[in-house]
C-alpha cells in the first residue's frame, strides 16, 4: 500500500520546518519515510542528502541516492545528487567513472560536466578539468558551478573572460537558490581578491558569509563543551612513554585548524613510499564514541580494533607490514588526549599558521555546511581559534616526544630541512619524492587540491593584510591568540 499524497506532502512539510530549525536527525527521518514509500522522490533525496551532510554522515547519504539511483537510472537530477554524494564521500575515483558516462548520455548537462571537472581536479588535472568547466559553461553561461570552480583553478587568461558572466551573475543572485547565492557571492570575492581588488572581494564575502549563517547553525555550546570535556578526561592524565611498538607506531595524525597547512602536509607525507594518506575520514570520533559507550578496558580494545581496521580498510594496504597511514580528520585536536590512549605508538604532527592568515582564509572559503558551521562569522571564527589554542597547549605540555609542530610559514620559507624534520620525525628514511609533492597524482578533495599541486610557494603569507580595517571584530575575539608565536 502506498503512502497518500496528503500524507507524503505532510511529512515533506515537517521535514522541512525540522531541518530549517536546525533538527537535522528528525528531518532526515521524515524524508526518509517518504523515500521508502517512494525511493526516487527527489525533493525528499535533496533533503535526506543535505540532513545527513549537515550530521556528516556521507556514507548514509551514499546509500540512499544509490538506491535512487537504481530506481530512477534515466533521472538526471537524481544522478547529480547521487555524485554529489560520492565526492562527498571521498568516493572520486567511482564519482568519476559514473560522471563521464553519464556526460555521453546527456551531453548539454552542465552539472555532469562540472562533476567530471571535480573529479580531474581531485586527480590532478587540472587543464583537463579547466576544459570540462568551459564546456560546461558554454553548455549554460547563467550556471554558477562552472564559473566558480574556474575561478578557483584559472588563470589571467580565464579572469579577463570571467569578470562580466560572473558581474552579471552576481547582480542577479536574489533571482536563484540560496546555496547558488553563496557561491557566486563567493565567486565574485575570490575573482575580485585575485584581482586586487580587495574591497570588492570583502563585500562579497561577508554576502556569501551572510547567506551561509541564515543556513548553518553552530552549537557553540556544545563545541565548548566537548572541548572542556576532553582536557577534564585527558589533561591530567600522564600518557604511557612513547613506545615504537606500540598499538598505532604506523599511524600518523595531523593536527589542525582549517586553511593551515594540512593538506599540504598530508601531500608531502604521501609522496612517500611507505605512507598512505587516507584523508578526512570518522574514524577518530567513532572509536571515541565506542570507548564512551564502555569507557573501561574492553570498550577500549574494540575501539582500537574499530580505528586500526577501518584505517587499514581505507587505505588498502591491508597487506604491506611497512605502511604507515596519515590521518587528517577534521576536528583530531579535539582527541589528542584520547588518541594517546587509544593508540600509544602514534605520532601527531601539528601544523599551525599565522592565525589571523588562517581565519581569514577560513572566512573565505565556502565549507560545506556540516562540520565547519562556525567559518562565517568574524567573532565565531576569533573564539574557536582561542579555544583550540587552549586545548592544543594542553597536549603540547606533556614532553611525550610524539608530537611535532610545524609553521606553514617556517615550511613554506625553508621546505628542505623542514620536510627533512617531518620526515626524520615520523621515523621515514628520506625520500626526494617528499619534496616533489606536487607531482604525486592521489586524490586530493579538501579546499587546498589545487594549491598541492604547484611547488611551494609564499604568496599565501600575510593575506589578512590586504583585509585589515575589516578585522577589529576578529581580532577582539582572538585576543593574544591572534599572535603568530602562540604555539612556542
Amino acid at each position: 500500500m502506498t503512502m497518500q499524497d496528503e500524507a507524503k506532502a505532510a511529512l515533506l512539510k515537517e521535514a522541512e520546518n525540522f531541518y530549517r530549525a536546525g533538527a537535522f536527525l528528525p528531518a532526515r527521518g521524515k524524508w526518509q519515510e517518504v523515500l521508502k514509500d517512494e525511493p526516487a522522490h527527489l525533493d525528499a533525496l535533496a533533503g535526506f542528502v543535505n540532513a545527513s551532510l549537515q550530521m556528516s554522515d556521507a556514507a548514509e547519504s551514499v546509500r540512499v541516492a544509490a538506491l535512487a539511483h537504481e530506481a530512477a537510472p534515466d533521472d538526471v537530477r537524481i544522478l547529480n545528487l547521487y555524485l554529489d554524494t560520492l565526492i562527498s564521500n571521498q568516493e572520486q575515483q567511482t564519482a568519476f567513472e559514473i560522471a563521464c558516462a553519464g556526460t555521453e548520455r546527456f551531453p548539454d548537462n552542465t552539472n555532469l560536466h562540472v562533476k567530471v571537472a571535480q573529479c580531474r581536479m581531485g586527480f590532478g588535472e587540472i587543464d583537463k578539468a579547466r576544459g570540462e568547466l568551459w564546456t560546461a559553461h558554454e553548455n549554460d553561461p547563467k550556471a554558477v558551478n562552472p564559473l566558480y570552480f574556474l575561478v578557483r583553478i584559472g588563470d589571467r587568461r580565464d579572469f579577463e573572460k570571467l569578470e562580466v558572466p560572473v558581474e552579471n551573475a552576481y547582480v542577479q543572485r536574489e533571482s536563484i537558490e540560496p546555496s547558488e547565492q553563496v557561491m557566486i557571492a563567493y565567486t565574485r570575492a575570490a575573482l575580485a581578491e585575485k584581482l586586487g581588488r580587495y574591497d570588492d572581494a570583502w563585500d562579497a564575502y561577508k554576502v556569501g558569509n551572510g547567506i551561509q549563517l541564515q543556513m548553518a547553525i553552530f552549537d557553540e555550546a556544545g563545541y565548548v563543551e566537548t572541548i572542556n570535556n576532553n582536557i577534564k578526561l585527558f589533561g591530567q592524565k600522564m600518557p604511557p612513554p612513547l613506545d615504537e611498538n606500540a598499538p598505532g607506531h604506523n599511524i600518523i595524525f595531523i593536527v589542525s585548524l582549517p586553511r593551515s597547512g594540512s593538506t599540504l602536509t598530508e601531500q608531502i607525507l604521501g609522496s612517500h613510499s611507505r605512507v598512505w594518506p587516507i584523508g578526512e575520514r570518522k574514524l577518530v570520533l567513532e572509536s571515541f564514541s565506542l570507548w564512551e559507550k564502555s569507557p573501561n578496558t574492553e570498550g577500549l580494545e574494540e575501539a582500537r580494533r574499530h580505528y586500526l581496521e577501518g584505517a587499514r580498510e581505507i587505505a588498502a594496504c591491508s597487506d604491506d607490514e611497512r605502511a604507515f597511514i596519515a590521518d587528517k580528520s577534521i576536528n583530531t585536536y579535539f582527541f589528542v588526549g584520547f588518541l594517546r590512549m587509544l593508540l600509544p605508538g602514534a605520532k601527531f604532527v601539528h601544523v599551525v599558521r599565522a592565525p589571523l592568515d588562517a581565519a581569514v582564509s577560513c572566512y573565505a572559503t565556502p565549507f560545506a555546511l556540516n562540520s565547519l558551521k562556525w567559518c562565517s562569522d568574524l567573532e565565531t571564527i576569533g573564539r574557536v581559534f582561542r579555544r583550540y589554542q587552549k586545548i592544543m597547549k594542553v597536549w603540547m605540555r606533556a614532553g611525550r616526544g610524539d608530537l611535532l609542530t610545524i609553521s606553514y610559514e617556517d615550511l613554506t620559507a625553508d621546505p628542505e630541512t623542514k620536510v627533512r624534520e617531518l620526515i626524520k620525525f615520523c621515523g621515514l628514511d628520506w625520500e626526494p619524492a617528499c619534496l616533489a609533492f606536487h607531482e604525486n597524482k592521489r586524490q586530493v578533495s579538501t579546499a587546498s587540491l589545487v594549491q598541492v599541486r604547484q611547488p611551494i610557494y609564499q604568496s599565501a603569507k600575510g593575506r589578512a593584510t590586504h583585509f585589515d580595517k575589516y578585522l577589529d571584530p576578529l581580532k577582539r575575539a582572538m585576543g593574544r591568540a591572534a599572535s603568530p608565536d602562540w604555539y612556542k
